[in-house]
């Protein structure tokens, strides 16, 4: 007991010797207990704690509640998501069930973290003209040229981070997979 006092970080209340005793009801969930016990989920914790302290109101109850909800494979799950993603923005091709499958991505939006209702983007490209339709990190901006003689419309489906996904992004750690991108332009110039 002199120990703990005399080493403790927080306020303790010295009341001599006793019996301590811990008492589970039937409705305990073991398995989120054993998520506490997780070396990498606690270091995804510690990020979200060290930013809520030097950016407080970083973090929504319902970010907080997502991330208490995933075991560490979800988290690994989200990040591989997240390199295959920009400024939130998943782009929808060909190729993107051999990065992440469909299974997975059902997996993320039971958690919370993608909206899969999926979104028509479109570009038009002027006759003769360039239009930008993505800044990728990385140093990536994928231009469209339109030499033809009438105005082109560039099409593709893209889903989105929810505003957890968004928000656990700045502590994932994951590296961007520009080639994804590359085969992405790769495919909308065949189609156009």
């Amino acid at each position: 007991i002199k120990q703990v006092v005399a080493n403790a970080t927080v306020p303790v209340i010295e009341t001599g010797t006793g019996n301590c005793h811990i008492f589970v009801d039937e409705y305990a969930d073991f398995e989120k207990a054993k998520n506490t016990s997780d070396i990498y989920l606690q270091g995804i914790w510690a990020k979200v704690l060290a930013k809520e302290v030097s950016e407080p109101e970083s973090f929504s109850f319902k970010t907080l509640d997502v991330l208490k909800n995933m075991t560490s494979d979800d988290f690994h799950l989200f990040e591989k998501l997240c390199s295959i993603q920009f400024n939130g923005c998943i782009l929808q091709g060909d190729n993107t069930e051999k990065r992440i499958s469909w299974m997975e991505q059902l997996r993320l939006r039971e958690l919370g973290v993608i909206n899969l209702d999926s979104s028509r983007r479109w570009h038009t490209v002027p006759v003769g003209g360039n239009n930008s339709i993505v800044d990728v990190p990385g140093g990536f901006i994928l231009v469209f040229s339109n030499e033809s003689e009438q105005e082109c419309k560039v099409e593709y489906s893209t889903y989105y981070l929810s505003s957890a996904g968004n928000e656990l992004l700045s502590v994932a750690t994951y590296e961007m997979q520009k080639d994804y991108f590359v085969d992405f332009a790769i495919e909308i110039k065949k189609k156009y």
